[in-house]
């Protein structure tokens, strides 16, 4: 019987939602993953296997933590995947100018010192 088990390597650029102590704001910063995946197995269970979350589009705001932005994956093994595909992530997270208000409050975010740059972000806020 042939062995069906391989692995393929993928490398992808990716936006990853990082978030800091409460000092520091959240923020999205580019980073590079690596996913080694196995397609079959000799047993003939199938693991699940995605690719990196990648950002689809750009941010609909620009600032204050008011825009979102489509992340998405596919499944890169053999079988059926069952986990999510889509999800958003907040951007934008500069500082509003008056009148617009500095930071979206309704889902927690607040206004943020991080060295000299103003932020919104998560925790305890200014």
């Amino acid at each position: 019987m042939m062995n069906t088990a391989f692995s393929t390597q993928i490398v992808i650029t990716v936006f990853a939602l990082i978030t800091l102590t409460s000092s520091q704001s959240s923020s999205i910063v580019p980073t590079t993953a690596a996913a080694s995946t196995p397609a079959a197995s000799t047993s003939g269970t199938c693991i699940e296997k995605y690719t990196p979350w990648l950002t689809r589009g750009v941010c609909n705001d620009t600032c204050g933590g008011y825009g979102q932005m489509q992340l998405i994956r596919a499944c890169v093994t053999g079988c059926t995947c069952q986990g999510p595909f889509t999800m958003y992530t907040l951007c934008a997270q500069a500082l509003c100018a008056f009148p617009r208000a500095t930071c979206d409050t309704s889902v927690g975010l607040a206004k943020y010192l991080y060295g000299t740059n103003w932020y919104c972000g998560f925790g305890n806020g200014l």
